[in-house]
């Protein structure tokens, strides 16, 4: 078990959620692996706020807004608390970031078409922006150019 748990970890990090997951497919629902994860933790081979440093930073430079961010770790298994802890720690200036997604996309245009504005807005959305942001990203000002 704890060979299979170290290829799993050797290769990408995993949340603490993740890799029990994984060990409960391959050895059964039974296994106790309350020992083994306390040994992975101990040694750092499994570290929940490691991983977290690395999906946060992966989705901020995929494009990811705050909302997504936060939805994706939930579903990850993280922990609400350090998912609220890494998350306020972070400096990043959301609004500059939904405008460069959208930019990066988009064009440095002017939206005039109100289907292109919905389908921009859409998009921003899904990638887990705030209504104020999106509308913020779709606003060009003279001094971007």
């Amino acid at each position: 078990m704890r060979r299979a748990a170290l290829d799993w970890l050797g290769r990408r990090d995993y949340s603490r959620s993740e890799i029990t997951r994984k060990l409960r497919r391959k050895f059964g629902e039974e296994v106790d692996l309350t020992s083994l994860l306390g040994w992975l933790e101990e040694h750092r081979f499994l570290d929940e706020s490691r991983y977290l440093d690395v999906l946060i930073r992966s989705a901020i430079e995929r494009g990811h807004g705050l909302l997504r961010l936060r939805q994706d770790l939930k579903q990850r298994g993280i922990d609400s608390k350090l998912i609220d802890q890494a998350l306020s720690s972070l400096d990043v200036d959301w609004f500059a970031q939904a405008r460069a997604l959208r930019q990066r996309r988009f064009g440095h245009k002017p939206v005039t078409d109100q289907k292109e504005k919905a389908r921009q807005l859409r998009y921003l959305q899904y990638r887990g922006f705030t209504g104020e942001q999106c509308f913020h990203a779709l606003e060009l000002r003279e001094l971007d150019d």
